[in-house]
């Protein structure tokens, strides 16, 4: 374990515990049986496992599965979409999503009392559909609920939507290191 030393056993922590009860005060998983005297082995807790686990394998999901997944995404798409009535659905569709998005993430904030521009920053930030959008509509194309045309639209419209967000925050955000307006209340660090 080159990249873990947390996880290296360690002497002093290995050793067999003389009851089950120290080792529940330390968090760590021990001996099953219910007695209390038999002894038991430290394991690493949950934390440190999970800790593990994700260093372990998030580098081969983003750079070996993401890949993947695009390229077997990108082989369901059809270019029929972008001529004649498949062109004029494609533009419904972004309309529908995008002014939705932005209309209902800003209305949720002007009720909560955030200035407009806030809100409109809200919404675009609501518009980014990314990845989540890119899965739902993979299986909803794999269990035969949308067909290829109508999946080609939902992925240009999730890719469009997600590129969209940056400029949108830029413009309603007021840019890198803009001070927020009126009454805009923020919670303090914990």
């Amino acid at each position: 374990m080159r990249h873990l030393p947390q996880l290296r056993p360690d002497p002093s922590r290995s050793k067999l515990l003389p009851t089950a009860q120290h080792g529940r005060q330390n968090g760590h998983v021990v001996s099953r049986r219910r007695d209390g005297l038999t002894p038991s082995a430290e394991f690493p807790t949950r934390a440190e496992l999970l800790a593990a686990l994700i260093e372990r394998i998030e580098h081969v999901a983003i750079i070996v599965l993401m890949p993947i997944f695009f390229a077997l995404a990108g082989l369901n798409t059809t270019p029929d979409v972008f001529e004649g009535a498949g062109l004029g659905a494609l533009t419904l569709i972004l309309g529908v999503a995008i002014v939705g998005k932005i209309a209902g993430g800003a209305a949720g904030a002007r009720i909560a009392g955030q200035p407009w521009r806030t809100s409109f920053a809200v919404g675009s930030l609501m518009n980014a559909r990314g990845m989540m959008e890119l899965i739902v509509i993979k299986v909803g194309l794999d269990i035969g609920v949308i067909g290829n045309s109508l999946f080609t639209m939902l992925m240009v419209m999730a890719i469009v939507t997600t590129f969209m967000t940056g400029p949108l925050l830029t413009l309603f955000g007021g840019g890198a290191g803009a001070q927020p307006e009126g009454d805009a209340r923020y919670l303090p660090p914990r």
